[in-house]
């Protein structure tokens, strides 16, 4: 019943306001080019969805809307989970697919202005909102029944604001604007365009909420220049803006103040910025306290195949080591909860420990990086067997899987009911193991599952109520051969970020997904592997950066760095299609990283920031750079970033209010071979494979700016 609601909340979105009309005169039909996707597999659209199109178009052609309508309500009904081929963008070497909603949605351009079913329209849209099914907003008393297609992302967008969900606040600002563009051969090209010509009534409103957006998300230098160019197109009129009367010029202008500084009084009407910004620290060179990791997971210390990254919150540090969650407090280097060694352990050695996951004999591709995700009092956690594709030597009778742990922490770690959350027993030829880290959403637990067979393995993405563990939804996302074809065992855990309304999903097998909430694929972007052909003895040898993606806020994009190819690229955040791509070298190992306030940072051997070129596009500026290959760490903490490289050297990364200029500070503190840092406000914490020491945060000193 979900999907079926969900595919109507996509059928009544066509009905944009600021959509320009196009009249019926042709009409619009996907693109047959299935060819060129190497060994993956995707649902594409089948014979009999192609032909309720054509039935649909003919019917548009001779002026039967009605007709029309029902055959894309049927295509929807039918094959919502199925992608459209995009025509290929040849200066980029990726293949795009887009899901059916999005194709009907530019479908929809296409009817004349006078034929709308309005009242269906705004129906639907209540509905999706009662029984749940926008994305990020469960609360529909939140919104009137009037609510009509013109005001719905705005409505959407000034909510999401009004709740800190920023993000997809901005998302929704973005459809705002948006409408389809339709290629010279009346073909769906997957593009929306956002920069049409619109009233000036609806430019201010576009501006004013962006301008909103970006003080609240601390980008100072960016409302500043927007709030600038408001003020000189005029925007004297009488307005209101979260219950204060006043010209939109005045109330902005007053909260752009509130937030970064002023002498001008003004009301509070939306919430604090999340940041809280902090003048420049490094660290004082005494230790605060130390602890031996080490010595509490075993005597030979951690696996070398297991990159374990901490995970700070506030005064709380933990850490995942796949049979077990570490929990420490900051101020003292002593247990979260209790005392003694055991103390240490939220949860401890519930499956197989580490030394009986690896197999001398075998070779292997990159490390795992277990990690944590904590939002509010739940941790949650992947524990068990790392590997997501075994050697063909490994029995699947003999492989016991992993599982997905989810910790109450005012309960002192108690495991929430349902949980750990585990896979079918593996069978002949066949196994499923947790392919990612899962992630908090709202009431839902989302996670990546690899489903592995003798010749492919399938890629799905799931979501879990937390309230009991049950299944949600699972969404099919595709199928490919493994790394080396299971000539080796993989280690490297698949990527998923959330953004917004959308989880991004990297399977590390040439394909990066984007699935809505709800669990509806919205897009596939297919890109070509380095690693695929390379002989499991140079597979075994090479480093391997992990699977990440971040936000682009400024270009509404996601940048991607996947673990099987050596490329970093940018997608439209709603399409899948290329922004640009970046076949650098020096990029090969360059993993993406977001700040609160929007900055785009790659760090690999070198750190660089995405930068806007002239010609407008997104290129990496060098910020700082490394002359040894070394392991590296990247720690954020409100609007400062810190890095360190492995070398005895702790870089600290700041950007100037006024000019948004990039500032780097480097430390003397002795960090020897300390390849991992976190921060609190007060705190230091690097991590050199064994120690954890703790130092105290100081001014710090400017060496150069980029």
């Amino acid at each position: 019943m979900n999907r079926l609601w969900q595919s109507s909340f996509c059928f009544a979105a066509a009905f944009h306001w600021c959509v320009p009309v196009i009249h019926a005169q042709s009409s619009l039909a996907p693109v047959l080019n299935p060819a060129g996707l190497e060994d993956q597999r995707l649902n594409l659209l089948s014979p009999e969805g192609y032909q309720l199109i054509e039935q649909a178009n003919q019917a548009l052609q001779s002026g039967l809307y009605r007709r029309a309508e029902d055959r894309m309500v049927q295509l929807l009904y039918q094959h919502t989970d199925s992608l459209v081929p995009l025509p290929r963008i040849q200066e980029f070497p990726l293949r795009n697919f887009a899901s059916v909603p999005e194709f009907v949605n530019a479908w929809y351009s296409q009817l004349p202005d006078d034929f709308s079913a309005r009242d269906q329209d705004r129906n639907k849209r209540s509905e999706a909102v009662r029984m749940g099914l926008v994305p990020s907003l469960e609360f529909a008393r939140f919104f009137p029944q009037h609510i009509t297609s013109s005001d719905w992302d705005l409505v959407l967008c000034d909510e999401l604001m009004n709740r800190a969900e920023l993000e997809a606040a901005r998302i929704f600002l973005h459809r705002y604007k948006s409408s389809p563009v339709i290629g010279l051969n009346r073909t769906y090209t997957g593009k929306w365009q956002p920069d049409f010509p619109m009233s000036k009534d609806a430019q201010l409103r576009i501006g004013v909420r962006r301008v909103v957006l970006d003080v609240l998300e601390g980008r100072e230098v960016v409302a500043k220049e927007l709030l600038e160019a408001l003020t000189e197109n005029g925007t004297e009129d009488i307005r209101s803006l979260g219950g204060l009367n006043g010209t939109w010029q005045s109330l902005l202008e007053g909260f752009f103040q509130q937030h970064f500084g002023g002498t001008r009084p003004v009301t509070q009407f939306l919430p604090e910025s999340v940041l809280r910004r902090n003048s420049s620290r490094i660290f004082e060179s005494g230790e605060l306290w130390r602890c031996d990791i080490s010595a509490l997971v075993d005597e030979r210390g951690l696996e070398q195949k297991l990159d374990v990254r901490f995970k700070v919150v506030g005064d709380q540090l933990f850490a995942n080591t796949m049979n077990g969650i570490l929990a420490l407090n900051l101020t003292s280097g002593q247990p979260l909860f209790g005392e003694g060694d055991e103390a240490y352990w939220l949860l401890r050695g519930h499956q197989q420990e580490v030394a009986g996951w690896f197999d001398s004999q075998i070779p292997y591709w990159g490390n795992s990086t277990p990690v944590v995700d904590v939002v509010g009092d739940l941790l949650a956690a992947r524990q068990g067997d790392p590997a997501l594709t075994h050697h063909q030597s490994v029995e699947s009778g003999d492989i016991q899987g992993n599982s997905i742990v989810v910790l109450d922490l005012a309960e002192e770690g108690r495991m929430l009911e349902g949980f750990p959350l585990k896979l079918p027993v593996a069978q002949s030829g066949s196994y499923q193991v947790f392919a990612t880290a899962p992630r908090i959403v709202g009431e839902q637990l989302l996670v990546g599952i690899r489903e592995n067979q003798a010749f492919q393995c399938r890629h799905y993405l799931a979501s879990y109520d937390l309230s009991g563990g049950t299944l949600n939804w699972r969404c099919f996302v595709g199928a490919a051969r493994p790394i080396a074809n299971r000539t080796i065992t993989d280690l490297v855990s698949c990527g998923l970020d959330v953004i917004g309304a959308q989880a991004i999903f990297t399977t590390n097998t040439g394909m990066v997904a984007s699935v809505d909430l709800s669990g509806q694929l919205n897009w596939v972007c297919s890109y070509p592997r380095t690693y695929h052909p390379l002989p499991s003895a140079e597979l075994e040898t090479r480093v391997v950066r992990r699977s990440t993606a971040g936000f682009d806020r400024n270009a509404m994009a996601v940048v991607v760095a996947p673990a099987d190819s050596e490329i970093v690229f940018s997608l439209d955040l709603r399409t899948g299609l290329a922004h640009n791509a970046y076949r650098d070298p020096s990029l090969a190992l360059a993993e993406v990283y977001v700040t609160p306030c929007g900055q785009m940072l790659l760090s690999g051997d070198s750190l660089w920031q995405m930068h806007t070129a002239d010609d407008s596009k997104r290129v990496p500026l060098l910020l700082q750079s490394s002359e040894v290959k070394s392991q590296h760490s990247i720690c954020i903490d409100g609007d400062r970033v810190y890095r360190v490289n492995g070398s005895q050297e702790l870089y600290e990364v700041s950007w100037d209010r006024e000019s948004g200029k990039a500032s780097v500070h480097q430390s003397s503190l002795d960090i020897s071979n300390a390849h991992q840092i976190q921060m609190n406000q007060r705190l230091a914490i690097l991590f050199d494979g064994k120690m954890l020491k703790a130092f105290k945060a100081v001014p710090a000193a400017n060496v150069n700016e980029k």
